[in-house]
């Protein structure tokens, strides 16, 4: 498929590589994308939907959640409350709205990690630095990015130190 505009609550559908130039309304789920997707733009509350290898230069509104996106998932952009997603490996370049994690960098090879913090006025995660190299074992077995402070004005990293042991450090106390 190439430049369509579909509707709103669009669910339950399939479609195949290279589906490029789309536009969706507010409130589409449980589809199905295949690899090569790009240049597409999706309204808000868009979940539940999966999306193969290679996707770039997508859009997405606010509270899209529940996504699944694979490998090389790269240059696509979320709204704000866009959370419980999961990513393959390689996934560079994408921004993220400010109600979930704000000013936060991920270094390379950053893989298998998640947070329990949720949005809100104090309870997001800002200013933090994931080192490269930090990653869970796979899907299955995920790193918790767990004792960052939240809601904070300071910088924070975390990551492996030569003892191969997870360790939280604000730098500069």
């Amino acid at each position: 498929h190439h430049i369509s505009v579909w509707g709103y609550s669009f669910y339950g559908n399939t479609f195949g590589n290279e589906f490029r130039y789309n536009t969706f309304g507010n409130d589409c789920g449980s589809n199905s994308f295949g690899n090569d997707c790009y240049y597409n733009s999706f309204g808000n509350y868009c979940y539940r939907n999966s999306f193969g290898n290679e996707c770039y230069s997508n859009s997405f509104g606010n509270s899209c959640q529940y996504n699944s996106f694979g490998n090389e998932f790269r240059y696509n952009t979320f709204g704000n409350d866009c959370y419980y997603n999961s990513f393959g490996n390689s996934c560079q370049y994408n921004s993220f709205g400010n109600d979930y994690m704000q000013y936060c960098t991920f270094g390379n090879s950053v893989q298998y990690c998640y947070t329990e913090y949720t949005t809100g006025s104090s309870n997001y995660l800002q200013y933090v630095t994931v080192l490269p190299g930090t990653r869970g074992t796979d899907n299955s077995h995920k790193l918790e990015l767990e004792g960052l402070s939240v809601g904070v004005s300071y910088p924070q990293t975390c990551g492996f130190n030569s003892d191969d042991e997870y360790v939280v450090k604000n730098l500069l106390d």
